[in-house]
């Protein structure tokens, strides 16, 4: 029976495949009218801005894009990513071994099946306990504690999965990204968390898993 799952009949894959295609059809039509317009990050992490103002919003499903002005090159925004994982986990073997406490940044996996490289994705979550501007600032390390843009306590946010951007991309070029979001004002979380997995089948992100979060944040 193991077999029959690992290696499926053209016949059923098919029919799983059209199945799926059919899902995310219908729940993007379902939603496309929900959609914002483009804001660009940098804006909405200034305070009292129409930008931060339009994010105080939940639920929600989001996605981050580089920008096209990016002028640096997509493949070195992955690496700054790996190298930053490789120094946590040195980091934490290395305070092991001094039989000392090391909580490592909880950051996304690395999708290794992703479209980046033609589509500039970076990232897709959703928010459905907390309002969007608050996770945002989260994904820039940016404290809850501190409205005006002060870099966030390292103790108190280590455990919070989030990109947590300013920790590995230090490089000289700016890494400009926009957001855009989905108003789920009404839909209830399990719908959400559906449509959140739908978009990363069609947009296929760099970073990130899907499924649920147990903190109903993404």
């Amino acid at each position: 029976m193991m077999e029959e799952h690992l290696h499926p009949d053209t016949a059923s894959f098919e029919n799983a495949k059209n199945a799926l295609k059919s899902k995310l059809d219908f729940m993007f039509e379902k939603c496309k009218d929900r959609i914002s317009d483009s804001i660009l990050v940098k804006d909405a992490l200034k305070p009292d801005t129409t930008e931060a103002e339009e994010l105080e919003i939940t639920p929600a499903v989001y996605l981050f894009f580089v920008e096209d002005s990016f002028e640096g090159n997509l493949g070195d925004v992955l690496s700054a990513f790996q190298e930053f994982k490789k120094r946590e986990d040195k980091n934490a073997k290395e305070a092991k071994a001094r039989n000392e406490d090391y909580t490592k940044e909880s950051v996304p996996k690395i999708n290794e099946n992703n479209s980046f490289a033609s589509n500039r994705c970076l990232y897709i979550g959703s928010v459905t306990s907390e309002k969007l501007l608050p996770r945002l600032k989260e994904h820039f390390y940016i404290s809850k504690k501190h409205p005006e843009g002060k870099q966030a306590n390292k103790n108190n946010q280590k455990g919070t999965a989030a990109l947590k951007i300013p920790l590995w991309w230090k490089e000289e070029t700016v890494l400009p990204l926009r957001i855009y979001y989905f108003n789920m004002d009404g839909v209830d979380s399990q719908v959400v968390q559906l449509f959140e997995d739908c978009l990363s089948e069609m947009y296929k992100p760099l970073l990130g898993k899907r499924g649920s979060s147990p903190k109903g944040q993404k």
